[in-house]
């Protein structure tokens, strides 16, 4: 993406090929023929008279663009709710109002990041790149866990609820609580009607050095994919669900949801 690789981003280039500073969590990586790795783009336009600028230079041009660098198989883009009755999920300042969401499929992540910069560079030298957006957050992650498949009919809408979790102190901690997510956690998930997939991962890679502040690094993120008619709808069938996040035992002091954000989606394009 030209835009989320320029001025800032020109240093980190030397940072992580020089793998001083990558964020690695946990164990070694793996990768599946479903891609184990996930790029997380938060932006907004730059001005707000821009909207549809901005709009129109990512779905045109920035989608097309990344969905030509190696393993970046899928994007989807999503743009944030504010949903009255529901006050602990929702947008804040600087947050971001637009999501893309991009699944990856590589033996390795350092060089298909790589990829994307030399491809961004390119954008920018070719006059593709825009000033109609800004980024808020952009950071890679490798999934731990996962539960579901694509709805089959997508008769309804597609919701994506996201929550970032500081979570663990300690190895200990950080494998308890996978565990509990991927056996407990997804197993009240399947109970519910309206979750066609969730998964968990683990930050890998920031790369936006102000989108992540010091108490949020390592972090995991849990994003949990909806298929409802209305937002209202997809935020009450999650429920029950997320239920054993807030009031249950689980509650313990080992980990902290930092914010919760539904997203509904806006598109959702595969690579050839």
């Amino acid at each position: 993406m030209a835009n989320l690789f320029t001025k800032k981003l020109t240093n980190a280039l030397s940072a992580f090929l020089l793998i001083a500073t990558v964020l690695v969590v946990a164990q070694e990586a793996h990768v599946s023929a479903e891609g184990d790795w996930f790029y997380l783009v938060k932006t907004e336009p730059s001005d707000p008279s821009r909207e549809t600028e901005f709009n129109d230079w990512y779905d045109d041009i920035d989608i097309p663009d990344v969905l030509a660098v190696p393993s970046f198989k899928r994007a989807r883009r999503a743009i944030g709710q504010e949903v009255p009755g529901f006050s602990d999920v929702g947008l804040r300042e600087g947050d971001g109002k637009y999501a893309a969401l991009y699944d990856i499929a590589t033996p390795d992540i350092d060089n298909s990041i790589i990829d994307l910069y030399v491809a961004a560079r390119k954008m920018n030298a070719l006059g593709r790149s825009t000033d109609a957006l800004r980024v808020v957050e952009a950071n890679y992650y490798r999934r731990l866990a996962s539960y579901g498949s694509e709805s089959a009919t997508q008769a309804a809408k597609i919701w994506f609820y996201v929550q970032k979790i500081i979570c663990c102190s300690s190895k200990a901690e950080s494998d308890d609580f996978l565990h509990w997510f991927d056996s407990e956690h997804i197993t009240a998930l399947s109970s519910s009607p309206v979750v066609v997939r969730a998964s968990l991962y683990e930050l890998y890679r920031v790369m936006e050095e102000l989108a992540v502040g010091g108490d949020e690094n390592p972090h995991l993120l849990a994003l949990y994919e909806v298929e409802a008619r209305s937002a209202e709808d997809a935020l009450a069938g999650l429920e029950r669900a997320l239920r054993d996040f807030r009031y249950t035992g689980r509650a313990d002091g080992s980990y902290e949801i930092r914010d919760s954000i539904l997203y509904a989606q806006m598109s959702d394009v595969r690579s050839d």
